[in-house]
């Protein structure tokens, strides 16, 4: 299963959902966006594996990267019996760095003007396995 944190994808790229202009911090979207929604996930999931299989889940796990990384470790620590298990990997916990890393290549893009076209990406990722392929031929 999967959730939006009660967010459209439009407003996952800007801050006006968590401080409007108005001025006052929307505190259920912030709640929902950093630990509520995975929890709320987590028993609709259950609920409907149950209603479906006529039985409760014998297990439940979580695994998530990068952002759900952070989910993660929210669920472990605000909701620990959500879930047997929880693999967490590479935590995205420090926003001021993650969010202009993943808007950077396009930043430069616009400032160059140059764009991969879609050969460029293909060669890009097949040249390398193509070349470690290379001794079958």
């Amino acid at each position: 299963m999967e959730t939006d944190r009660s967010m459209s994808r439009l407003t996952a790229v800007s801050a006006n959902w968590t401080l409007p202009p108005e001025g006052h911090v929307n505190h259920e979207l912030v709640t929902n966006f950093a630990s509520r929604s995975l929890h709320d996930l987590a028993v609709v999931g259950k609920a409907i594996s149950t209603g479906y299989y006529d039985r409760e889940p014998a297990y439940s796990y979580f695994n998530g990267c990068p952002a759900g990384g952070r989910q993660g470790y929210m669920e472990a620590q605000q909701y620990a019996n959500d879930f047997d298990g929880i693999l967490a990997n590479c935590p995205a916990i420090s926003w001021p760095e993650f969010i202009p890393a993943q808007v950077w290549p396009q930043v430069v893009m616009q400032i160059t003007g140059v764009f991969p076209t879609q050969n460029d990406s293909w060669h890009f990722t097949l040249s390398p396995l193509l070349s470690a392929m290379a001794w079958m031929d």
